[in-house]
């Protein structure tokens, strides 16, 4: 197993418990975004040098009223060079669309004014095309998902794809399409993914139809079209991948585990290779690497990424030459991917 362990270092302080995202910049450099316990909150814009072990330039984002606390998963895209946005959800003010959209002209050092973009918290984000979508987890309304460009100037209405109360929520994308998946943690657990094609428009819930429903499977997390599950039974890890139409036979990921004392997540990059990051009790909490350039048939040796004791949830990007980062929080630490 080949170790990088001393290359993973130390961001920022981060509120316990709060996840945070990554982008990649065509340069080499990375967006890391999270919010900090400072007043009601902050969103901290850390901008990392392709070789930077810190933040070279930190930008801090405040809610739209000075009462709202920061809440949920913030998401950051970068939908052309310099151009970068962020998603973040506030509470608890008067006006129902508390998720507000900051954006950047230059490469995440300065901000517009926030744009009240949705009512529904932020669980999970993907950048589509020129729409950005996202989803709330724990959301006893069911699986629901708010669509706008990403030049919006006002709220976009929250769409419902399926009453069923979700529990674990990701989303992905096909070839323009939109993937959302949650799981029900019912008697068996089942995970169900819903999908709408290219064209369609994500902001309508009859544009989504049901792709998968996995029994016995909890979801650990979704990229692309690279889906990632855990088999309740033995703690199995599972990829499969979709292919427009349905996906394929699973595979288990080699050399990591499911269940208590893990923590993962999937980062399919724009080769189609799908990589996946595992924090294990087994591996005495280091972050371990695998991946797949099959779709599963075979996977890479594990390289440790690094002690992630204080770790518990993990946001990834990696480039088409395999490089990138973790982000892991509790506090904000960082994980180069070789």
């Amino acid at each position: 197993m080949a170790c990088f362990c001393h290359y993973h270092h130390y961001i920022s302080d981060l509120r316990e418990g709060s996840p945070g995202s990554v982008a990649l910049q065509a340069s080499g450099g990375r967006v890391a975004v999270f919010d900090i316990s400072s007043g009601h909150g902050k969103t901290h814009v850390c901008l990392i040098a392709p070789t930077g072990r810190s933040c070279s330039h930190s930008t801090y984002l405040v809610p739209p009223a000075a009462s709202d606390d920061t809440f949920g998963t913030p998401g950051v895209f970068i939908p052309s060079k310099s151009h970068v946005v962020v998603l973040q959800g506030t509470c608890c003010e008067v006006n129902p669309d508390s998720t507000v959209l900051y954006t950047s002209a230059d490469g995440g050092k300065t901000f517009s004014a926030p744009v009240r973009v949705g009512a529904l918290a932020v669980g999970a984000s993907e950048l589509i095309g020129s729409q950005v979508l996202y989803t709330a987890g724990n959301d006893a309304g069911g699986l629901q998902v708010v669509s706008f460009p990403v030049g919006a100037s006002s709220p976009s209405p929250t769409a419902t794809i399926v009453n069923r109360a979700a529990s674990d929520v990701a989303l992905g994308q096909y070839k323009g399409g939109a993937l959302a998946g949650m799981d029900f943690s019912g008697t068996p657990v089942t995970t169900y993914v819903y999908y709408a094609a290219k064209g369609k428009n994500f902001d309508v819930g009859s544009s989504y139809h049901s792709v998968a429903k996995f029994a016995g499977e909890s979801l650990l997390a979704m990229s692309g079209g690279a889906l990632l599950t855990d088999r309740a039974k033995d703690g199995v890890v599972r990829l499969r991948m979709f292919n427009g139409t349905k996906f394929g036979s699973p595979h288990a990921v080699a050399h990591v585990h499911g269940g208590l004392g893990t923590w993962l997540t999937v980062n399919q990059d724009p080769s189609g290779h799908v990589h996946v990051f595992a924090v294990l009790a087994s591996a005495s909490y280091h972050m371990l690497e695998v991946s797949t350039s099959n779709g599963g048939t075979s996977w890479s040796s594990a390289i440790d990424l690094g002690n992630a004791i204080s770790t518990v949830y993990l946001s990834a990007a990696v480039n088409s030459a395999g490089k990138g980062l973790v982000l892991g929080n509790s506090p904000a630490w960082g994980y180069p991917v070789p």
